[in-house]
C-alpha cells in the first residue's frame, strides 16, 4: 500500500535564472496490507546559482545585500528546529563569478585548498548537489577539487562521461530514506557548455526518460 506524499518546496536564494534543474522523484516504501495509507510531507529547502557569495554583501555595488550563505545558514537552522529532517539541495553554478572575491582569491592562489564555499555548504549539510553549467567553467582538475572536498554529491543524469568513480565521477541520482519514504533526488545540467575532455552533456528530456 502506498502512501500519499506531499512535498513543501522553500527556495532559499536565487540571483538569477538557474543553470540546472533539479528534479525529485518519489517512491513510497511498502507498508504492512494492514495499515492505514497516511500522509507524508517533507520539505525541501533549496538555493540556487550562489555564485561565490557567502557574506551578505553585493560585490558589484560594494554595498550590503540580503543574500548569502551566512544569512541562508540562518533560515536553514530555523527551518531545520521545525522540520529537522528537511532535504538542502543546491541547483548548482555555486561558486564561479567574477566579482566574488573570496571565493576567486582561493580558486586562484589556492587550487588545492578548502574552498571557502564548499567549507560553508559542508557545514550546513547539504544533501546533494545539481552540477551547474558555470562549475565547467573549472574543468577539470580546480572542478574535481572543489567536487572531491563535497560532503555531498554532485548529479548530473545527462552527463555523458568516461569516467567511473571518484571526483571526475557525476553519479545520474541518489536515493534518500526520509519518514520511511524512499526519495529520489535527480539532476541535469543546462547543455549550453562547450564540451570537455571526458564529458559530454546530452539532452535533458532524452536524458531524464532514461533515468
Amino acid at each position: 500500500m502506498k502512501r500519499p506524499l506531499v512535498c513543501s518546496v522553500r527556495p532559499l536564494a536565487v540571483l538569477w535564472a538557474a543553470s540546472a534543474v533539479l528534479l525529485f522523484g518519489f517512491a513510497a516504501a511498502p507498508t504492512p496490507t494492514h495499515a492505514q495509507p497516511k500522509t507524508v510531507s517533507i520539505t525541501l529547502l533549496s538555493t540556487t546559482d550562489l555564485h561565490g557569495r557567502i557574506e551578505p554583501w553585493d560585490y558589484f555595488t560594494n554595498k550590503p545585500a540580503d543574500l548569502g550563505l551566512a544569512k541562508i545558514a540562518t533560515l536553514v537552522k530555523r527551518e531545520r528546529v521545525k522540520t529537522p529532517d528537511a532535504l538542502l539541495v543546491d541547483v548548482g553554478d555555486m561558486v564561479q563569478d567574477p566579482q566574488s572575491t573570496l571565493t576567486n582569491y582561493f580558486l586562484a592562489k589556492h587550487p588545492k585548498s578548502l574552498n571557502p564555499m564548499i567549507a560553508v555548504m559542508n557545514r550546513m549539510g547539504y544533501d546533494a548537489m545539481a552540477v551547474g553549467n558555470h562549475e565547467f567553467n573549472f574543468a577539470p582538475e580546480p572542478m574535481w577539487t572543489l567536487k572531491g572536498d563535497s560532503h555531498f554529491p554532485w548529479l548530473g543524469a545527462n552527463v555523458t562521461q568516461s569516467y567511473t568513480q571518484g571526483a571526475p565521477y557525476f553519479k545520474p541520482y541518489i536515493i534518500k530514506t526520509i519518514k520511511g519514504v524512499r526519495v529520489g533526488i535527480v539532476a541535469f545540467v543546462a547543455p549550453v557548455v562547450e564540451p570537455v575532455a571526458g564529458y559530454r552533456l546530452e539532452p535533458i528530456v532524452e536524458s531524464a526518460k532514461q533515468v
